[in-house]
């Protein structure tokens, strides 16, 4: 085997020329000169967007992750490792894969009690301060990871905040949007026959309202006379669209048949109602479960034009279907 360094004819089998030591095994390496080509969808991806480079992209992405790593190191912020990143997402789950065992026990029972109790309040004072208390605990659980090591005041403020901003918008933002619209939280501001002020009651306004439904209404706030309290009230769907409806002494006939439905509270509606055909898009509610003032009587009130106008919500003037009470405690449970 000849030394490519110095041409000296060596003994085959050897890994160095015996002559000047040269190493014999690049004598026999093949080469590949030819360049890596790119993909067909990047060489599209480049003729579609001529300013497109995956190694420039690349490349500054891992400058500016480099240049952040530094910042963040000079300023005394620990990087979490990859490993645990997304374990920061359960409150002690990366006390658990880091071996601490006893503080992740610690911080999870914590924040599962806390969180437990605020979402069986919720939308209440007791509620909204348990659920704080629990977000808090998660950050906590994230700081106390990342810093293992002692660190300064500063650092620790300024993690604690970004923890804060990290979790908000990554967590709780997206789950409290959502949780508005299936939980919406409605306080009960007057005193009505059924429900008393300060009432906590939980609203879902994606749902479609059905005969039977507790629903939240934004009536008009006069119609034919009668004024009715500014805001919203609760009460019952007796009947839908294209139904045909009959309120008579008590009973509801829809269709010619009768139904079980009865508003909130029956004691205040009118003796006689009939609707030939609800029209498209409205609901059938008698507005039993408001505050009313006007030319009104419980047993026989004369303004059946007025009660024909009231009792057809459009649609879009339902707001949601109220199905549970949170507070107070002691009338805590479902609404029916």
């Amino acid at each position: 085997m000849q030394c490519p360094s110095c041409r000296f004819e060596n003994m085959p089998g050897l890994d160095a020329c015996g002559r000047c030591g040269s190493n014999l095994k690049l004598a026999t390496a093949v080469l590949d000169v030819e360049p890596p080509r790119a993909t067909a969808w990047q060489k599209r991806l480049r003729r579609w967007l001529p300013w497109y480079s995956a190694n420039r992209f690349r490349y500054a992405a891992r400058d500016g992750r480099a240049a952040a790593a530094d910042l963040l190191d000079e300023a005394g912020f620990p990087l979490p490792e990859p490993s645990i990143l997304l374990r920061f997402l359960v409150p002690g789950w990366a006390h658990f894969f880091c071996g601490q065992k006893a503080r992740g026990r610690l911080f999870l029972g914590a924040f599962l009690g806390l969180f437990g109790g605020g979402i069986l309040c919720w939308g209440s004072g007791l509620g909204n301060f348990l659920l704080g208390l629990a977000v808090s605990v998660h950050a906590s659980s994230v700081i106390d990871i990342l810093f293992r090591r002692p660190a300064g005041i500063v650092s620790r403020l300024v993690a604690g905040f970004a923890v804060m901003l990290v979790l908000g918008v990554a967590i709780y933002f997206p789950a409290g949007w959502l949780a508005t619209r299936v939980a919406m939280p409605v306080t009960v501001q007057i005193n009505t026959p059924v429900f008393k002020a300060g009432e906590v009651l939980l609203v879902n306004t994606w749902a479609t309202p059905k005969p039977g439904s507790l629903v939240l209404c934004s009536p008009p706030r006069t119609v034919g006379g009668v004024y009715i309290q500014a805001g919203q009230f609760i009460d019952r769907v007796l009947a839908g669209p294209g139904d045909r409806v009959l309120w008579e002494n008590g009973q509801l006939f829809v269709n010619g048949q009768p139904s079980a439905l009865s508003p909130v509270n029956p004691r205040l509606t009118p003796r006689r109602l009939e609707i030939p055909q609800v029209p498209a898009d409205h609901f059938f509610i008698i507005p039993t479960n408001v505050e009313v003032r006007g030319n009104w009587n419980e047993q026989n009130n004369p303004l059946e034009p007025a009660w024909l106008a009231i009792s057809l919500f459009r649609a879009d003037r339902i707001d949601g279907t109220v199905y549970f009470r949170t507070e107070p405690l002691t009338r805590f449970g479902p609404l029916h």
